[in-house]
């Protein structure tokens, strides 16, 4: 039997991408596209609701249904909520979330499986896994930045998974770092504490990220190019049959593919 999903932000570029794989994959089923009415995508497919409320379609659905989210902050919160208390388990790849934000969904995911991650790529899980080695092997000598670039309608900055990378770096590094976002008012000379963060936003980039490594006489670039939404659309999609039996948690990309691929 399929597993019944619903997509939150089915009118998002990200939302109708998922809704897509959703529709091809034939271990699950498109019950539930919630938009604001101004965007709900039209054309649903049979036995797929469409609607503004959340807590309504999971209503309809007899036993488990899967949850994916990729929206705003405040909305994500409010999914988390609603599938909290309707026992839908719940994938979210909303970036931007507060520490206040996060800290509120991890307490739902106590009562239901819950899985978040600021970039849904295979790529960029294993590359949070290789720059701490990098940063180990390295050493205090190599300055730290990294260089995140986005489409023109990405509305937070740095990216979650600047933010990401950098706390896996600084993790390994004892959390010695500050992040510094903008030298434009700095008329000193870089501090050993400091790690950069830079963002570019423009056209139609879907998303890009390097990791400089800068030593006295060469420098290491690690880089991670996605090519097409279908890369987080497919992690997502596959995030959520992952949480398919999974007890009530907060699970991300490395609980996933722990398992799949040793360097994990």
């Amino acid at each position: 039997m399929s597993l019944p999903v619903i997509v939150v932000g089915a009118g998002g570029r990200m939302g109708k991408a998922i809704c897509g794989i959703v529709e091809e994959d034939p271990e699950l089923s498109l019950v539930g596209m919630v938009e604001r009415p101004e965007f709900q995508p039209a054309g649903a497919p049979a036995g797929c609701t469409v609607s503004d409320d959340l807590d309504a379609v999971l209503q309809m659905v007899s036993g488990k249904a899967a949850v994916i989210d990729f929206t705003a902050p405040a909305v994500s919160v409010n999914s988390a909520e609603i599938c909290a208390r309707r026992g839908a388990f719940l994938v979210i790849g909303t970036t931007g979330l507060s520490d206040e934000q996060k800290a509120e969904i991890a307490g739902y995911a106590k009562k239901t499986p819950v899985f978040w991650s600021p970039n849904m790529s295979i790529g960029v899980a294993v590359l949070q896994k290789i720059l701490p080695l990098l940063t180990e092997s390295l050493g205090p000598d190599y300055d730290v930045d990294i260089l995140e670039i986005h489409h023109n309608r990405k509305k937070d900055a740095p990216s979650g998974t600047a933010l990401m990378i950098a706390d896996a770096i600084n993790a390994e590094a004892g959390g010695k770092y500050e992040y510094v976002y903008d030298r434009s008012q700095v008329r000193q000379k870089r501090g050993a504490q400091e790690l950069g963060i830079s963002s570019i936003r423009g056209g139609g980039i879907v998303g890009d990220h390097d990791v400089l490594f800068c030593g006295p006489e060469e420098v290491v670039t690690i880089s991670h190019v996605a090519q097409s939404r279908g890369v987080f659309a497919d992690g997502a999609v596959q995030a959520a049959l992952f949480l398919d039996g999974c007890e009530p948690g907060y699970y991300t990309m490395t609980d996933m593919l722990k398992g799949k691929m040793q360097c994990l």
